[in-house]
């Protein structure tokens, strides 16, 4: 009953964000904006393609996943003090692009772009071990990751669209979908999200975050689930619980940070409303970037130690970083730069819950 509970909670607020336009409960969101520090650089292969990044919890080591048909691959990788090295190259099925990756369920999920292919490897050895169609009404597979009360995933298709994957029936579903806009910046529908990380809103909002939180060790914040900070009368727990008609419930713990390809951005999403709460920008961060191929995708936050890493396709290095407020916001038009440049194809734009003619930060519309 309480896993039931907690899909019920997660999914309440996501369908009323996925049908309503902008507008409704609150003000609208202005996001925070963010430059970077470079903490430290690490070599990385100018021909992974890259696609999806992520940190085994349990013992730090980084899992990449890299694209391009016929040689998508696994690399883990083990980082210390001396740098970093590759203990394992695992390649996809051929023909196969692969894309995002997340460990769920003491497994780890890989998407493939267009060939409607989810991949199940072993979290330990990185062999394959089981495989689905993932003909859901989705067309291409772009970003992954875990859902925020960790009982199923969230996927991205290069639109506006973030879809939540259940696969707890056997066979996966879609049951929810989310559209992600930024309405203070006059983005109705931020587009072309690519790379997705789950990432403690602590990292990027501390001052939002109950106190009682803020002092935790990041490793133990990263595990905390959102229906477990908050408890209602009957003792379930409820990211909804405690909260008046009319009053706001409290704040998801996590947020969904998602690359806009083509640009130097990097959205964070509030996983219940849609709303970009924050934008990181990654300008200058590397040299050697187009617009098409050596694009920014790649975030992964490192539990154990609470680091930040962030890299590109083809990029010659992975970066830790750490947020920074932008030091000039006002000189930054956020529509003009992290609006995506990428022609999306008609498959993203046909995007399961994604109707065109509406207006999400029209005047009847967008909660948050």
């Amino acid at each position: 009953m309480r896993g039931r509970r907690a899909l019920q909670a997660w999914l309440a607020p996501l369908l009323v964000s996925a049908l309503a336009t902008c507008g409704g409960r609150g003000a609208t969101v202005t996001p925070k904006l963010f430059s970077y520090k470079v903490v430290r650089e690490l070599v990385h292969s100018t021909s992974a393609f890259t696609e999806g990044l992520a940190f085994r919890e349990w013992d730090g080591k980084l899992v990449e996943s890299t694209g391009l048909s016929g040689g998508s691959k696994l690399m883990l990788y083990n980082i210390d003090k001396e740098g970093i090295s590759v203990e394992k190259e695992v390649n996809f099925p051929s023909r196969h692009f692969g894309e995002g990756i997340e460990f769920f369920d003491g497994k780890l999920y890989s998407l493939t772009w267009k060939n409607r292919r989810m991949h199940v490897f072993d979290r330990h050895t990185l062999e394959l071990i089981d495989g689905f169609h993932f003909d859901l009404g989705i067309y291409e597979g772009w970003g992954l990751t875990v859902a925020p009360d960790r009982s199923g995933l969230i996927s991205g298709d290069g639109s506006e669209m973030l879809h939540r994957i259940d696969l707890n029936h056997g066979s996966p579903r879609i049951s929810a979908h989310l559209a992600v806009r930024d309405c203070a910046n006059d983005m109705p529908r931020v587009r072309g999200i690519n790379e997705l990380e789950l990432i403690p809103r602590v990292v990027s909002h501390p001052e939002q975050v109950p106190m009682q939180h803020v002092n935790h060790p990041p490793a133990r914040f990263e595990r905390l689930r959102a229906n477990e900070l908050y408890h209602n009368e009957t003792g379930s727990n409820s990211t909804v619980a405690n909260v008046s008609p009319g009053e706001d419930p409290p704040l998801t713990t996590d947020l969904i940070w998602g690359n806009i390809i083509s640009t130097m951005c990097v959205a964070m999403i509030n996983p219940d409303s849609g709303d970009v709460e924050g934008w990181l920008l990654l300008d200058d961060i590397y040299d050697k970037v187009d617009t098409f191929n050596k694009v920014a995708n790649g975030i992964a936050y490192r539990a154990i130690d609470g680091t930040l890493w962030v890299t590109g396709k083809d990029w010659e290095k992975l970066f830790q970083i750490e947020l920074v407020d932008h030091p000039d916001p006002s000189s930054i038009d956020i529509a003009k730069a992290c609006r995506t440049r990428w022609h999306l194809g008609y498959s993203a734009l046909r995007s399961p819950g994604n109707d065109r003619n509406d207006d999400r930060c029209g005047s009847t519309g967008n909660a948050h």
